[in-house]
């Protein structure tokens, strides 16, 4: 076996090690489910959604952004994030498969937009505004 071969079966096992060290130290999904898991919507505003997880690092770099946008749309939009694995009924009701995952819904609870992944406070801004959804006191 050429030295290369062995350094990359070396490394594959290393890593292969490390991922399973890695799993291991993670919080589980809880077993239990919610039959019937809801979010409250408001006849009167529209809401975005983050589903995300308590450990998982976009979660945490998303979650300013989305206090951001709590406080700048308060009553023009409600806000609630949501960890999927303490509530895994709603994470299967909004297909989620990535963390966090950003749903907005009208004010009848349909989708208007899903989107997965970290999002910059001026591209969630455009998200929310593109369905005319404005701050308070700019005349949406």
């Amino acid at each position: 076996m050429s030295k290369s071969v062995k350094v990359l079966v070396v490394l594959l096992i290393a890593v292969a090690l490390g991922g399973v060290l890695f799993l291991k130290g993670q919080k589980q999904p809880p077993s239990v489910t919610v039959p019937d898991a809801t979010v409250e919507v408001s006849e009167a505003r529209p809401k975005l959604i983050d589903l995300s997880t308590s450990n998982c690092p976009a979660c945490k770099a998303v979650l300013p952004v989305v206090e951001r946008i709590k406080a700048d749309y308060a009553g023009a939009l409600d806000v609630e994030v949501v960890d999927v694995w303490e509530n895994p009924a709603l994470g299967e009701k909004y297909q989620v498969r990535y963390v966090p995952t950003l749903v907005l819904l009208d004010e009848k609870g349909e989708i208007l937009e899903r989107r997965e992944g970290f999002m910059p406070l001026e591209e969630l801004e455009r998200m929310i505004e593109t369905h005319g959804i404005g701050r308070p006191g700019e005349g949406s």
